[in-house]
């Protein structure tokens, strides 16, 4: 062996490893960039979906509930209803009730087994303050898992 074949054969694996390094701190800067993305820009979007800064701004009603919150987030869809239409539909919500009105395929690939209502049903409309609204089946592993407590009711305004 010559003294060049043994340089080069003990160059390769530092190059190697030199490669690996400069491929792993581009990937970390890629990930950090898009973390700083995600939290500057995606989460205040998801925070205020929908919502004009007149309805960010609101007090709505419930605000008084938790008058210093960790989180705050504002989502809004306009639905052309009256809150007398559109009120039976949320109070039927929930996964052992009328659904989530969401995207059913996500819901069920998360193993949620939700069906959701195209009918107000009579039996759902009776909801009360104390009840609760209810994201996950009881069976589901995070019982009693997430959901909303009934808090105030004005109907057809407030839920």
């Amino acid at each position: 062996m010559s003294a060049t074949a043994t340089a080069t054969s003990f160059d390769r694996p530092v190059v190697r490893r030199r490669r690996w390094l400069r491929w792993l701190a581009w990937f970390g800067i890629a990930v950090f960039v898009l973390f700083v993305f995600y939290l500057a820009i995606a989460v205040p979007w998801m925070n205020r979906w929908g919502a004009t800064d007149a309805e960010v701004a609101a007090q709505l009603p419930g605000d008084e509930l938790v008058p210093v919150a960790s989180a705050i987030t504002n989502r809004a869809v306009t639905v052309n209803a009256t809150p007398e239409q559109l009120y039976p539909w949320i109070v039927q919500l929930g996964v052992d009730r009328g659904g989530m009105y969401s995207v059913l395929f996500v819901e069920n690939l998360m193993g949620l087994h939700v069906t959701n209502a195209d009918t107000i049903h009579p039996e759902w409309q009776n909801l009360a303050v104390g009840d609760f609204v209810r994201f996950t089946p009881k069976e589901y592993a995070l019982n009693p898992g997430p959901g909303l407590w009934v808090r105030e009711m004005d109907a057809p305004n407030t839920l």
